[in-house]
């Protein structure tokens, strides 16, 4: 599987796919909010963690952990549609259950790149309505002469 980013035109695609998220906007928590917003609040406040948490036990060599990590990962994306995140966690979730140093060393900036274009993309769509709201544009007055 290739390890690099998107570049060109594709880059401009949706990290996610809308159509997973769709249904989870039409069901509320008990809070009001949708299904939808709670798993992607969850997904940028959560993976990012996983992520470092997976960093520090390939730097202890303990790859056990990291595929157990990988593994959490990659649900965590699977259910706010980041499919393609999610196949690069399983990836990573294979390397490092099989070992392979390398390949796993390789996958996790992969794996940091691709979730904040995710975040990035949520955060300039505002899709689930979490973004913070920006502010009014105030008026320009003139200066009488």
């Amino acid at each position: 599987m290739d390890e690099r980013p998107d570049r060109g035109p594709r880059s401009q695609e949706s990290p996610l796919d809308l159509s997973a998220l769709s249904h989870l906007r039409t069901i509320s928590t008990r809070s009001g909010e949708t299904v939808a917003t709670v798993l992607l609040r969850s997904f940028r406040q959560e993976v990012p963690q996983l992520l470092d948490n997976a960093l520090q036990a390939a730097r202890a060599a303990d790859w056990r952990r990291v595929a157990v990590l990988a593994g959490g990962m990659r649900s965590a994306c699977a259910i706010v549609g980041a499919t393609k995140l999610a196949r690069r966690c399983a990836d990573l979730e294979r390397a490092a259950s099989e070992e392979k140093e390398d390949r796993a060393r390789r996958l996790l900036p992969v794996l940091v790149r691709e979730h904040a274009r995710a975040v990035t993309w949520l955060e300039a769509t505002d899709i689930d309505g979490s973004a913070p709201p920006k502010p009014a544009a105030r008026p320009i007055r003139r200066q009488r002469s």
